[in-house]
């Protein structure tokens, strides 16, 4: 039986096409997943000083807090105490949807990485 030197070469040049072709997809997973992780941080970050700030606001006024040690003083202070509160689970909320929807990003990533860069 004689070989086939053309259909090597053929072989050869297909599959040296297939791993150009995933390595390809692997660079642009890895791009995309820098860019998510880099979003992650930023977001993480800014979360970070929503919340700071929110301290900082609650510790100015309970030391500059006017009347505190009336009723409608403390009454006033609650009331404030308590929409800073909405604003920390709002923060917090939004922090936990981003990372739910990064989490999601990633795991389709993922499947990329184990298909070879597939995308269906």
């Amino acid at each position: 039986m004689t070989e086939d030197p053309d259909g090597f070469a053929d072989a050869a040049r297909t599959r040296e096409l297939q791993l150009a072709n995933r390595l390809a997809a692997s660079v642009a997973a890895d791009e995309e997943f820098q860019t998510i992780l880099r979003d992650a941080v930023e977001n993480n970050r800014s979360s970070r000083q929503r919340l700071d700030a929110i301290e900082a606001e609650i510790r100015q006024a309970a030391t500059t807090w006017p009347a505190l040690d009336t009723p409608a003083g403390s009454r006033q202070f609650q009331q404030f105490l308590t929409a800073k509160t909405r604003e920390i689970y709002r923060v917090v909320d939004d922090a936990t949807k981003d990372s739910a929807h990064r989490s999601r990003l990633v795991e389709t990533l993922t499947n990329h990485y184990k298909l070879g860069g597939d995308k269906d």
